[in-house]
């Protein structure tokens, strides 16, 4: 019965995932309200609305990562060099797009192999949720709808990537809603880069931006 007991922990053991970079952006951890610059993020950014460490809007004492434009502007990013290479990745973060009332509104998480700010190369997933309300992934260069979103909401958002297989999976809320999608770029076999970007669409008539917090990296 021991021995049988033993082998039942092992499986847990085995299977808990190996976190190497994980953030809440908190004042606890060295990180000011205001510009990333000189903070212990790690994430740089550039574009005409900078990506910049904010309150929680929940009342509470905690603080997020974002970038908000009150009218129509060229797009702003952020990125961050991670380093699993050619292993198994989970991304996981709290994801709050708030769109603009344009039809090229964007919030987006780009994930691969990308030297500065991500751009149109060096992609494995990327995941767009758009002025439409309707939230989109890239299975090799197709589109695939994977679901809709309420605007000002935060999502719990989970991506799984495995550059051996070319391959990753997108949860929302903890519901699978993609499965098996392509890698945007057949050449990327590391994971070496996370990205965000938030476009306002030319025609953007309210306030708008994406927030992100709580995020996590890890290994299965």
């Amino acid at each position: 019965m021991r021995v049988a007991a033993l082998f039942l922990l092992l499986p847990t053991i085995l299977l808990a995932d190996q976190v190497f970079y994980e953030t809440g952006f908190e004042k606890s951890e060295g990180v000011a309200i205001g510009s990333l610059d000189n903070t212990s993020t790690g994430w740089k950014t550039n574009g005409p609305h900078p990506f910049q460490i904010i309150a929680a809007d929940d009342g509470s004492a905690g603080q997020a990562m974002a970038s908000a434009a009150s009218e129509a502007a060229e797009g702003s990013r952020a990125w961050l060099s991670i380093a699993p290479g050619d292993k198994k990745t989970i991304v996981e973060m709290s994801f709050k797009p708030t769109v603009s009332g344009s039809p090229g509104y964007q919030a987006n998480l780009h994930l691969g192999s990308f030297p500065a700010a991500p751009g149109i190369s060096g992609m494995a997933a990327i995941i767009s949720f758009r002025g439409s309300g309707k939230i989109y992934a890239f299975d090799g260069e197709t589109e695939r709808e994977l679901g809709k979103f309420t605007s000002g909401t935060w999502y719990k958002l989970r991506v799984e990537n495995d550059p051996a297989t070319q391959k990753f999976d997108v949860f929302l809320d903890g519901e699978q809603v993609g499965t098996g999608l392509a890698f945007n770029d057949p050449g990327i076999t590391e994971l070496r880069s996370v990205g965000l970007t938030h476009y306002t669409g030319s025609s953007a008539t309210a306030p708008s931006g994406l927030a992100v917090d709580n995020v996590k990296f890890s290994t299965p």
